[in-house]
């Protein structure tokens, strides 16, 4: 059963997309190519999908947010919460990996 909805954005936090996708590879035995996203860099955060400030307008269409956190500086989380913050609800912890791996979710807040 998938729990991602087709208006869901994902977006890394951290150092990197790589350790979690190591993790999801092995579980899942997908081909690691097949699991290289297109990755989007600003200001020292790797985004999947689209820019922060995509992804929190009004009118982007995304619904909730999937963050990977990989041990972020305290300036990376400043700057997430700046720029999800205003549209999107307190991250919700879903799930850990090995390490300082985190899944969290951030619905969008009611309009």
């Amino acid at each position: 059963m998938s729990i991602e909805l087709p208006a869901d954005a994902g977006c890394v936090n951290g150092n990197g997309v790589e350790p979690f996708l190591y993790y999801l590879q092995r579980k899942t035995k997908t081909a690691w190519d097949s699991l290289r996203p297109n990755e989007q860099h600003s200001q020292g955060v790797n985004w999947v999908g689209s820019f922060p400030g995509k992804v929190a307008e009004a009118n982007s269409g995304y619904r909730r947010v999937w963050m990977i956190t990989i041990d972020p500086t305290p300036q990376q989380n400043e700057l997430v919460m700046k720029m999800l913050g205003p549209q999107f609800w307190r991250p919700v912890q879903r799930g850990c990996f090995p390490g300082a791996i985190k899944i969290k979710l951030l619905p969008r807040a009611a309009s």
